[in-house]
């Protein structure tokens, strides 16, 4: 289950990364209408920012799936805020990283009692 976690939590990563270059492109400006450049490129960077924390923390499934859980969560969150509804895909992918995550033990804790 860790690694179905970290692969689906770099697979996030990777879409979300995808989206904020999107973004960056300026694809989004000419849907929305948008004509400030800085506006722009200030979301493309806080979704490819949360993209990074979402994978880096699903990296640290294999020594604190609870770490995971809470950089997964702020990854959607954040992602959501960066992006809006171009964060589907990669949001539900961060939320099913910090579900899986969230249901396990830590590394620690699956040591036997000696």
């Amino acid at each position: 289950m860790r690694l179905a976690a970290c692969l689906i939590g770099i697979v996030g990563g990777i879409l979300g990364i995808l989206t904020g270059m999107y973004e960056w492109s300026g694809a989004v400006t000419q849907i929305a209408g948008s004509s400030s450049d800085h506006t722009v490129w200030l979301f493309s960077v806080i979704t490819m920012v949360m993209s990074i924390v979402g994978g880096v923390g699903a990296a640290f499934v294999w020594k604190s799936p609870r770490v995971t859980a809470w950089l997964s969560f702020v990854a959607v969150i954040g992602g959501g805020v960066g992006a809006l509804v171009l964060w589907e895909l990669a949001g539900s992918f961060f939320f099913i990283t910090g579900v899986l995550a969230s249901t396990m033990r830590s590394a620690a804790s699956n040591q036997p009692a000696v």
